[in-house]
């Protein structure tokens, strides 16, 4: 009766195993398309995003940013439209890492991780916020919710709009 019951033990493996190994295949063609949906997804949210720094912004009224020298409000006008950036795509941009991880830790391939460590290496925000690293995180961080900044902008247009806000 052992015997009997090792083997239907030692069937139920091997069929298991070969119907893992059957469906192998499937599985990552499968996470793969995943990965490339995601991705599209990506591409299209971040291109509408681009098209939303065009958008005009009348003025920027803060008296805290406002006192800060003109190269300071430059950089900080840059470092809140980075913000608002990774804002815009932030949902998209999780879903596309996911399916990314779940692919590369599933086929071992790590050729989309590679690029896409290459791809992001481009960006590279530290320096940005290395170069204001005297002002406060949360200050930047609060002036990047604000109404005319929460959505991507041109930093360029507008750091030459700010003004006092008793004006």
């Amino acid at each position: 009766m052992q015997f009997k019951y090792k083997m239907v033990i030692v069937s139920t493996l091997l069929f298991s195993i070969h119907a893992v190994a059957a469906s192998w295949p499937h599985e990552e063609k499968h996470l793969l398309k995943q990965m490339n949906e995601a991705y599209v997804a990506l591409d299209t949210k971040t291109g509408f995003c681009h098209e939303l720094e065009s958008r005009k912004i009348s003025e920027v009224k803060s008296d805290w940013l406002y006192s800060l020298s003109e190269q300071k409000q430059r950089k900080v006008i840059f470092a809140v439209s980075q913000l608002a950036a990774a804002r815009c795509v932030q949902q998209e941009q999780r879903e596309y890492v996911w399916a990314l991880m779940n692919y590369t830790s599933t086929t071992k391939d790590k050729s989309h991780l590679e690029r896409w460590f290459t791809l992001n290496s481009v960006y590279d925000d530290k320096n940005v916020f290395n170069s204001i690293s005297d002002i406060p995180y949360q200050k930047i961080q609060a002036l990047s919710e604000r109404s005319e900044f929460y959505y991507p902008f041109n930093p360029i247009e507008s750091a030459k709009l700010i003004v006092p806000e008793t004006k």
